[in-house]
């Protein structure tokens, strides 16, 4: 978020005003000995930085759950985003994995799931933060077993997790999903314009590299 109000600001105010005015202003407005500020005070400090109406960015992005315009952003200073193959990978192709979407962590010998993953395979299907994990497709597994064990399934295929609830055993029926095991990059574009070149230079202070 700090990143795109920044992007935001200066292209607003044409790269004369960024995310360290707001910083500075607040800093300013509210000393260590005075307490801190709320989201409001950032919002209207930096919409007097930027000389324009921020709500809906706010609304959008930090109150709310669109997805962020990163791509777009980035775009303004000349890069994209690009997805390249997991550098821990022998395999230089991008696969999808199965995923379960939840987090485990084990205490006094047991395994506990910690969180659920919002809209993820888990979530769907009812596993709850907190649930003792017992077993996957009858074997029992742990912390550390369990992300081994999803590689040898596919994306779509159902599982079955073993679980203890308030001493109760469940048994869920779990749809694996996708993911993607490559990791998100960025790259400076082959054919930027004069304007990106500026925006480029003025965001990290520094020429944009001419070519080799």
């Amino acid at each position: 978020m700090s990143l795109l109000l920044d992007l935001r600001l200066r292209e607003q105010t044409h790269n004369d005003k960024s995310l360290d005015d707001v910083m500075k202003k607040l800093y300013e407005r509210f000393p260590l000995s005075a307490g801190g500020y709320r989201l409001a005070d950032v919002r209207r400090v930096s919409e007097t930085a930027g000389g324009s109406d921020l709500r809906a960015f706010f609304a959008s992005y930090v109150d709310g759950r669109e997805n962020l315009p990163l791509e777009e952003a980035f775009r303004w200073v000349g890069l994209e985003l690009f997805q390249k193959a997991n550098e821990d990978s022998s395999d230089a192709t991008i696969k999808n994995r199965a995923r379960l979407g939840l987090r485990a962590h084990e205490e006094n010998g047991r395994t506990y799931v910690r969180e659920v993953l919002a809209d993820g395979p888990a979530y769907l299907a009812g596993v709850e933060a907190g649930d003792e994990i017992v077993a996957l497709d009858a074997r029992r597994i742990d912390s550390e077993s369990l992300p081994e064990r999803l590689k040898a399934y596919e994306p779509d295929e159902t599982v079955q997790l073993s679980v203890m609830r308030r001493d109760l055993l469940r048994v869920i029926e779990v749809t694996l999903a996708a993911q993607s095991d490559a990791k998100w990059a960025l790259r400076r574009t082959d054919t930027p314009s004069k304007q990106q070149k500026q925006n480029y230079e003025a965001w990290l202070g520094h020429a944009w590299p001419a070519k080799e």
